[in-house]
């Protein structure tokens, strides 16, 4: 009895402390993973602290799992290098066979665990976590414009930057726009700009007071020019709605 009630109380605290360890780290890295993904706007900042909670759910089974393999191997070698186990050998009653129960004892609730989180709980938060990308990557490109931040939008041929947003969203202030395609490169910057919704749905970003930079694709040959209205259509309809 004793010999089972120590050897379940190291189990215990060595997979503590090693699941502690593991699980401090991937956490870490995996936050600052999740905020770059918000610094760089590919996700909410706000949904910061919920797609870490996801991240954690989705890594909790092999991390249990690794904790517990770690647990056991080094409670046993500890054992023999402390020459623990020759003496419970010695004391009579005790063989190598009696290590099994109690370890199986202190692992088969934890597997049963590890079990439920990799069929019920990990597909769940591995869903919700994909279903906050999707929502977000299907949101109109001008709410996702962010004092600050550079932003891509169309697929990832504009990039926008803005410093200062008014406070009903219409407005904008030293706005820098990278457009690339095929065949040429363009860049642009101005002093103020508006957000402009036409009958049939379509937005723009009108700009005022600034310059264009133009050059074909691979050359460094720009064409300058100084612009007191310029009007860019944003295509940032969605093709198909997230079922929720």
């Amino acid at each position: 009895m004793i010999f089972r009630r120590s050897l379940v109380s190291e189990l215990a605290n060595t997979a503590g402390a090693v699941f502690t360890v593991i699980f401090s780290i991937v956490l870490t890295i995996g936050l600052v993973r999740i905020l770059g993904m918000a610094a760089g706007g590919r996700i909410d900042s706000g949904t910061v602290v919920e797609m870490v909670v996801y991240q954690a759910l989705v890594n909790l089974a092999p991390l249990l799992a690794v904790s517990l393999f770690i647990a056991v191997l080094m409670t046993l070698t500890r054992s023999w290098l402390d020459s623990e186990m020759v003496v419970w050998f010695s004391s009579g009653g005790i063989s190598l066979v009696s290590w099994i129960r109690p370890v199986l004892r202190f692992s088969i609730p934890i597997i049963l665990l590890i079990g439920v989180l990799s069929v019920v709980i990990s597909p769940w938060a591995r869903g919700q976590s994909d279903m906050t990308r999707e929502v977000y990557a299907q949101r109109d490109d001008v709410e996702r414009l962010a004092p600050g931040r550079f932003t891509e939008i169309s697929g990832g041929q504009q990039v926008f930057f803005i410093e200062e947003v008014s406070e009903d969203g219409t407005t904008v202030k030293n706005v820098f726009l990278t457009e690339t395609s095929a065949n040429k490169e363009m860049v642009v910057v101005a002093e103020t700009g508006n957000i402009l919704v036409n009958d049939q749905g379509d937005r723009y970003v009108v700009l005022h007071d600034g310059r264009r930079y133009e050059a074909p694709a691979g050359s460094r040959e720009f064409k300058i020019t100084d612009f007191e209205t310029y009007s860019l259509r944003i295509d940032v309809k969605p093709e198909k709605a997230i079922q929720m």
